[in-house]
């Protein structure tokens, strides 16, 4: 306390938001994954897997938790900003919040985990979003915009769906500041959103792109792009105008052959 506010840099204001991962750092324990609970309504089940997570014992700080190549792209595009993770298990995590390990997807139907195959309903991301973000460890999704920089949110579609709530409460201004990447050539977003949308396509895996790879890391992987290509030169540009710079900069790519 009595300490002057700290003056951030323009990477040090960027906030990172990217899709959790099933890949961790600890095992989960007993009773913290999606396959070990019992089938029911989503309010039973929601109810129970609340009770667990909120029970167990954290083990580390979020943004040492999740592993694997898409979070560590992400991680990159962070530099020394604030990585947060939506995470289909725990809420939205701000990366200093210490966390149980756990194993719960959203996205992956029919895997062990996919929390739907214990649900008795209709698969929806955001009903269950509606639930785990009641978790003792959630932070409301605002918290990504506490800064005065850019957000760039590299997530998975069914976890951008997840929190599509969320991002409709958004103040103009906010979304402003918002950039969302998505997998894949044709990736639809919520409605009043296709203008934050940096249309990375498979241009990003030609053989002159710096960042190829699978499209299971797609999403950080256009992120980081972005804040190594466009993001130096037009630290302050709108949503159009980078989304323009986007397109420059991918038919260069394929020009450079």
């Amino acid at each position: 306390m009595g300490q002057q506010p700290h003056c951030r840099s323009d990477e040090e204001s960027l906030a990172v938001v990217t899709t959790c991962s099933s890949r961790k750092a600890f095992t989960p324990e007993p009773g913290l994954e999606g396959r070990s609970l019992a089938p029911g309504s989503l309010d039973l089940v929601g109810s129970e897997w609340l009770r667990r997570i909120n029970e167990a014992k954290p083990v580390c700080r979020a943004a040492d938790l999740y592993k694997g190549r898409g979070f560590s792209y992400a991680t990159r595009a962070a530099g020394s900003g604030r990585l947060f993770t939506i995470s289909a298990g725990l809420g939205f995590l701000h990366p200093d919040e210490v966390v149980p390990s756990y194993g719960l997807t959203v996205s992956a139907s029919g895997a062990d985990d996919d929390i739907f195959t214990k649900v008795r309903a209709r698969r929806s991301p955001a009903a269950w979003w509606a639930v785990v973000n009641q978790s003792r460890y959630s932070s409301p999704l605002l918290e990504a915009f506490a800064g005065t920089g850019l957000v760039l949110m590299a997530v998975s579609a069914p976890y951008l769906n997840m929190i599509t709530h969320d991002l409709q409460s958004l103040t103009e201004s906010d979304r402003e500041r918002l950039r969302i990447f998505l997998p894949g050539s044709h990736p639809v977003v919520p409605a009043g959103f296709e203008v934050n949308l940096m249309p990375y396509d498979e241009r990003l895996n030609h053989p002159s792109s710096p960042l190829r790879g699978p499209l299971t890391d797609f999403a950080p992987r256009a992120a980081l792009a972005f804040t190594r290509s466009i993001l130096p030169d037009m630290p302050t540009a709108g949503p159009t105008a980078h989304a323009e710079a986007v397109s420059d900069w991918l038919a260069e790519v394929v020009a450079s052959e």
